[in-house]
């Protein structure tokens, strides 16, 4: 019991670590991209596709910070279909999130903001569900019951992303001072995806691992 607790622990650290600075990073790359061509006074549909783009660049390093864990875990591990999956499903998401955004600049007040209230429900749920469902769909080729996998980043994401939202609305003008409150808010929304999914994973694979073991 105690051996097995023993490597619940230590993937659980090794997990929080990769996956908050994985997370730190890729963040900075959309923060970066908005940040940049926001100063130069191009509007939301001029950034739009820029930005998007970025996001699945973030997926991208997560996706890799991520599998270089899961990789020592579990047997038969792709790694490029879970990069490839977690940046895709990024991408989905920042699109969803700048969509009313982007409706807004476009079509001005011509868009009614029932309309827009709904796009920005429904966009929020799939942005929510959407990197736990992709790289479920990875997981459960190695594990039972992936669906805990999608509820809990689900969770941990809704805790996580009010950080950035924070830390971004509170920072004072300037570009420096906006990438710094980026960095700072990318860094706690990091930290609480990695523990939260963190604390699911160990449960998960334990299982796997006891089985083996016998």
């Amino acid at each position: 019991m105690s051996a097995s607790v023993d490597a619940g622990d230590r993937l659980l650290r090794r997990w929080t670590v990769n996956v908050t600075l994985g997370e730190m990073a890729g963040f900075m790359i959309p923060a970066a991209v908005w940040g940049g061509l926001a100063s130069t006074g191009l509007g939301d549909a001029a950034i739009y596709l820029p930005v998007v783009v970025a996001g699945a660049g973030e997926g991208a390093v997560l996706g890799w910070a991520q599998s270089r864990v899961l990789r020592d875990v579990l047997t038969g591990f792709v790694a490029g279909d879970w990069i490839r999956n977690t940046a895709l499903a990024a991408g989905i998401a920042w699109s969803l999130g700048m969509l009313p955004g982007l409706l807004q600049a476009v079509f001005g007040d011509g868009v009614p903001d029932l309309l827009l209230m709904a796009i920005g429900i429904c966009g929020g749920v799939v942005m929510l569900i959407s990197i736990g469902w992709a790289q479920a769909r990875v997981l459960r080729r190695h594990l039972p019951r992936t669906g805990r996998w999608v509820a809990i980043n689900a969770l941990a994401w809704l805790a996580g992303l009010p950080f950035t939202f924070a830390a971004m609305m509170l920072a004072p003008d300037g570009a420096i001072a906006r990438e710094a409150a980026a960095a700072v808010g990318g860094l706690c929304m990091a930290a609480t995806v990695a523990l939260l999914t963190g604390l699911v994973l160990v449960r998960m694979v334990d299982p796997v691992t006891d089985r083996a073991r016998r």
